[in-house]
């Protein structure tokens, strides 16, 4: 029986390396990023508030998972990100249906 294809290759294409996203987007945009789930679970981080296996807070989860409705009070096709003005950090929250980067 031939074997079509490497068990070992689907799975990591399927799962993605996280933390070597990360470590990319810092070194080409020079910034700390992290990547979460849907769900709010951080997946990989340079960022110290959003370490990995932590969870985003939920009512910021709340505010993202509003978008579509936010967009439609605001005359929007649809809103892609949010930002997050601290004392001493800016905070960018962008989405796709699967993912969260925050960088």
């Amino acid at each position: 029986m031939t074997q079509l294809f490497n068990l070992k290759e689907v799975w990591n294409i399927s799962q993605p390396n996280y933390e070597e996203v990360v470590s990319q987007l810092k070194s080409e945009l020079n910034t700390d990023c992290a990547i979460s789930n849907r769900y709010g679970i951080i997946l990989a981080s340079l960022i110290k508030e959003f370490a990995k296996g932590k969870i985003i807070p939920q009512k910021i989860l709340e505010l993202i998972s509003e978008k579509k409705q936010i967009a439609e009070e605001l005359n929007l096709k649809h809103i892609n990100s949010f930002a997050l003005e601290t004392m001493d950090y800016n905070y960018l929250f962008s989405f796709s249906e699967e993912l969260i980067l925050i960088s």
